[in-house]
């Protein structure tokens, strides 16, 4: 074999991962010829493949001695930029182009040199020559798709992407990267086409599989995610994320048993995965485990690995950890792990210069923010009247509650020195400090759920009621854009015995449903407006049926009666923690609970609650 057959060999095994027999058979050439260019550029790339780039610089520069070639410039570039040198990268792949305009890899190769050199128009130029250059290298339109996503040029990154795809009909590896940049983006249905376009001709890919059944949950097409992902781990049993997310579309549905089968036996085969651990404590949580729940996660807390977890992710396990423990009624423990929230939840962007009040500063004035749901507002709205006297407060809530809150200000005699104004009104100039409403308990230490007084509010329409029959408002569901909302709403056709009662006149407190359906029913719809009025109607009514949602709050500091039509599980301020000696609820005491009491797969876990309310209904004043 003559040296340039030796020469093609080597590179084959190069090329092939086979480093030590490409190695022989350059330093066999080497031994014999010293001065082959070839053989040392051969050895160059083999120690620029195993990192040792000191090495490559070496082999390198004694091939450029020998001989100008442009890949060889290349590899010397490469290694250089690997070593820190960008400057002397960028100048020796200018020498590799100019050896050969047609170098695709030194063109790809300055742009990246470019983008560190924040030499970004230069950056792009090259990187696009690259593409042009070579159309059907998967990198180089990686690379053009990442720079424009890294400038923030997120259309021109989407467009790359599809004209990537066009220039490779079929290839799996565009249509992959256009479908990421589609999800990140949150064109959510449009990646789900792309994912299905992938099965349709690898349908052996079962990793997309579980990419489609994520973003399904995502979308909160619960019943289509289970399909996917169910058939991603039957086929991919190891995957962590498809596992967490298949256990995710399963609470969400109600099968909390599977849930718990698939984590717990994940969780033995990687104890030390987080993701699973936090899961299935989530699942213990819902299946009123408690003290399990509680147990696994100070198990995963106290691990030596917890502190290699990101911020994010050890605030997750306190959070949740805040929830078991509030739902037992250990209050300061529980508002301390529950300040973990302030990393998970979407933070206000605005007003950020002005200072956290660390609720030991007792003069000027604070920002009281509002957050989470609106039945979080009026459940901790009780906790106002402890804040010290000498600050004045600036109360920022949503519209559709601003009314009432008012009127609740009023009634807790909080006016002289709390401002309620709008989300979204400029009072920066005005305040020292900030806080969430939430957070009073723990800033304030207070330990204990204070009660307060039922709110009286002064009707001031004419909503008219039953003066012969029980007024009975009921609230079937909640916000549907809530990913577990299936598990806490009842379908509407399930009241329908109950809606047939003769002495019992209904009233929907239910702020959205399908037009029409009070036609069918003995119900009388919700008067248009915000919550104030739907608290006028509330006050008139002798009982409140609700799941759980504002209405139950809003019924309860009203003072009036309130069935909470609780699924198995259920928020933690409704789990036995919160109750007083006697089993009354501490947040509102006129609540009775209907709770789910087995836990049953699909919605007929609801016949036997409604079937209770029934019976309970007709014994009512009768």
């Amino acid at each position: 074999m003559n040296s340039d057959q030796s020469i093609k060999c080597a590179m084959e095994f190069i090329f092939n991962g086979q480093f030590k027999e490409a190695d022989s058979i350059l330093t066999n050439i080497l031994a014999r010829f010293p001065d082959h260019s070839d053989a040392l550029y051969g050895r160059a790339y083999i120690f620029f493949l195993a990192q040792r780039f000191d090495l490559a610089i070496g082999f390198a520069g004694k091939a450029i001695k020998l001989r100008a070639k442009s890949e060889y410039y290349t590899i010397l570039g490469k290694a250089l930029y690997c070593q820190g040198h960008w400057v002397e990268a960028c100048s020796v792949f200018k020498s590799a182009i100019t050896l050969n305009p047609s170098n695709d890899q030194a063109f790809n190769a300055i742009a990246k040199v470019l983008v560190d050199l924040k030499e970004y128009d230069q950056a792009e130029f090259n990187f696009k020559k690259a593409v042009e250059l070579q159309k059907n290298e998967f990198e180089y339109w990686n690379d053009l798709i990442d720079f424009y996503w890294d400038q923030h040029l997120y259309e021109l990154a989407l467009t790359i992407a599809q004209k990537s795809v066009q220039a490779n009909p079929g290839e799996k590896v565009y249509l992959f990267k256009l479908a990421l940049v589609l999800q990140t983006l949150n064109l959510l249905e449009e990646a789900i086409l792309i994912y299905k376009k992938i099965i349709h001709i690898f349908p052996q890919e079962y990793g997309i599989f579980a990419n489609i059944g994520a973003i399904l949950f995502q979308l909160n097409h619960l019943d289509e995610a289970k399909k996917y992902l169910e058939k991603a781990l039957y086929y991919q049993k190891d995957k962590v994320e498809t596992c967490v997310n298949l256990a995710l579309v399963y609470m969400a549905t109600g099968s909390l048993l599977k849930a718990k089968v698939i984590l717990q036996e994940n969780y033995n085969k990687f104890p030390l995965d987080f993701r699973i651990g936090l899961n299935l404590g989530t699942v213990l949580f819902e299946l009123r485990e408690l003290d399990e729940a509680e147990n696994l996660y100070n198990t995963l807390i106290e691990d030596e690995n917890f502190i290699n977890l990101s911020e994010v992710e050890q605030c997750k396990f306190y959070y949740n950890l805040s929830s078991v423990l509030l739902a037992k009624g250990e209050l300061k423990a529980g508002w301390k792990f529950m300040e973990a929230r302030h990393v998970l939840l979407t933070e206000y962007v605005d007003f950020k210069e002005i200072p956290l009040w660390d609720g030991k500063v007792f003069h000027g004035n604070l920002l009281l923010r509002s957050e989470q749901g609106l039945g979080d507002i009026i459940q901790f709205i009780r906790y106002i009247p402890y804040i010290d006297e000498r600050l004045f407060i600036f109360f920022e809530v949503p519209k559709a509650i601003y009314r009432l809150i008012i009127l609740i200000i009023e009634q807790m005699e909080l006016g002289k020195r709390c401002k309620i104004f709008c989300l979204g009104n400029k009072v920066q100039e005005f305040v020292q400090f900030q806080t969430k409403l939430m957070s009073l308990p723990y800033l304030l230490k207070i330990n204990n759920i204070p009660l307060i007084q039922p709110i009286l509010i002064e009707n001031e329409n004419d909503i008219q009621v039953s003066n012969d029959k029980l007024n009975v408002g009921i609230c079937w569901s909640g916000n549907s854009n809530y990913r577990f909302d299936r598990i806490r709403s009842i379908p509407y056709d399930f009241f329908s015995d109950l809606l047939n009662i003769e002495k019992v006149k209904f009233y929907s407190l239910q702020p959205d449903y399908p037009e029409g359906v009070f036609l069918r029913k003995n119900i009388i719809p919700l008067p248009q407006g915000d919550l104030l009025d739907t608290a006028y109607l509330i006050q008139k009514l002798d009982l409140v049926i609700t799941v759980d949602t504002v209405i139950a709050h809003l019924a309860g500091i009203l003072g009036k009666k309130v069935w909470l039509l609780n699924r198995y599980g259920g928020d933690w301020r409704w789990y036995e923690g919160s109750n007083d000696r006697q089993g009354n609820n501490l947040w509102y005491p006129t609540i009775t609970f209907f709770q789910q009491e087995k836990i049953i797969e699909n919605e007929a876990t609801w016949k036997p609650v409604i079937n209770k309310v029934q019976k309970a209904l007709k014994n009512y004043y009768f």
